[in-house]
């Protein structure tokens, strides 16, 4: 059975692979230290085949640390997934980005059918909708 790798990145990715208990099936590595992520990185065969997800905690606005670890990423030329904590949790993001845990179901909304509104509550439903 070959299994897929999968690299949880950022100061609390050790603590946060604990907790989430990965499935059958998954090769995982934590780092928090962009030095060893880049001996990781070129030791790793295919690295592209990797699944990184970059953990962020959406309440800083810079941390040194992400920082380094997103410099050394993009270095490399690899495709990662920042993945940013729901109410201060990170599990629910991360095991739906595995394939572990089902989305939320989006509701059904009605086609939006004003044309010429200006009212800017309106336009905030609207958009409000799009990105959720």
């Amino acid at each position: 059975m070959t299994q897929t790798r999968c690299w949880l990145l950022g100061r609390d990715a050790p603590q946060v692979l604990a907790q989430v208990g990965v499935a059958d099936g998954w090769e995982t590595q934590a780092f928090s230290e962009a030095p060893a992520l880049r001996i990781a990185l070129s030791q790793s065969g295919a690295a592209a085949s990797i699944r990184i997800l970059l953990l962020c905690h959406a309440s800083t606005r810079s941390n040194p640390q992400e920082d380094e670890l997103r410099a050394a990423l993009q270095a490399s030329g690899i495709g990662f997934q920042v993945i940013f904590p729901e109410s201060g949790d990170f599990m629910s993001p991360i095991r739906r980005s595995l394939g572990l845990e089902a989305r939320p179901v989006r509701p059904e909304y009605s086609p939006w059918s004003c044309e010429a509104c200006s009212d800017p509550e309106c336009e905030h439903r609207l958009f409000r909708r799009l990105i959720y």
